[in-house]
């Protein structure tokens, strides 16, 4: 995964969805169209984007005239509002409408990957998960998608017929390990080898700040460690940040333990 990759939404003015019965706040005036996310995103959250079903969650906060308003935890134009991808009409159904305040408001969206529920939009606690190999399953993102947190903030938006576009973000560090043959195996040994790789002395708790996107470590690095995501030749894994002292411990079926100086590449 290339750490600084973009990802985009389209937001769609005027675009009428279903309603759930939950309604955000109504516009002004008959001006005011509805605010609906359209995406052009078909594929997972990797380097080609979103994947069927995945969920984002998105902020919506009015301009005081001039003055763009202040994201809060409630009583935004729009708090936390889920909204869905479908891959098969290729769009973002929201759980509820969002309406323009008028025809002249402009206004700021905010959005972020994978959907929570946030209780402080300038702390928000989230914990990337341990075994990030750990399958999507009952609706619920696999684990590394899971610690692939994504931010984005589209700025100064006047109402308008034409698509808004929102780019998210990577905002968590990706520790890649690629393995090659060396000393000590043979081609069928290093072939029949069931890898793994375990990444310690980083952090997996963090607070994050939904104004800024900006991540902030919390706590000591664990010494459990982290198990990585196989991704073709190579094992990646998300982490809010990686000490000086990270390390990669390898170990295969056939009992070979080897510590690796990510710095330096040296067995150690």
């Amino acid at each position: 995964m290339i750490k600084f990759a973009k990802y985009f939404l389209a937001i769609m003015p005027a675009l009428v969805i279903s309603c759930t019965g939950r309604e955000a706040a109504g516009p002004a005036d008959d001006s005011a169209g509805l605010i609906s996310i359209a995406g052009d995103i078909t594929t997972r959250v990797d380097d080609s984007g979103f994947c069927d079903k995945d969920i984002v969650g998105i902020y919506v906060v009015d301009y005081d005239g001039d003055k763009p308003g202040e994201l809060l935890n409630t009583g935004n134009r729009a708090d936390n509002v889920m909204h869905t991808y479908d891959a098969g009409s290729n769009r973002w159904k929201s759980a509820y409408d969002i309406y323009w305040k008028d025809g002249h408001t402009h206004i700021d969206i905010y959005g972020y990957y994978p959907f929570g529920s946030p209780s402080d939009v300038d702390n928000y606690s989230f914990e990337l998960e341990s075994d990030q190999r750990k399958a999507a399953e009952y609706g619920k993102p696999g684990g590394y998608e899971a610690s692939d947190f994504l931010w984005g903030k589209a700025s100064d938006i006047a109402p308008t017929s034409s698509a808004i576009r929102l780019g998210f973000r990577h905002r968590m560090a990706c520790v890649k390990v690629r393995l090659n043959k060396g000393l000590g195996f043979t081609d069928g040994e290093w072939s029949a080898a069931q890898k793994q790789v375990v990444v310690t002395n980083t952090t997996r708790r963090s607070v994050i700040d939904l104004r800024t996107g900006e991540v902030r470590a919390v706590g000591d690095p664990t010494v459990a460690g982290t198990i990585p995501l196989k991704v073709g030749d190579e094992l990646q894994t998300n982490t809010a940040t990686a000490t000086s002292g990270l390390a990669v411990t390898y170990s295969s079926s056939n009992d070979k333990v080897l510590k690796v100086d990510p710095t330096t590449g040296k067995i150690t």
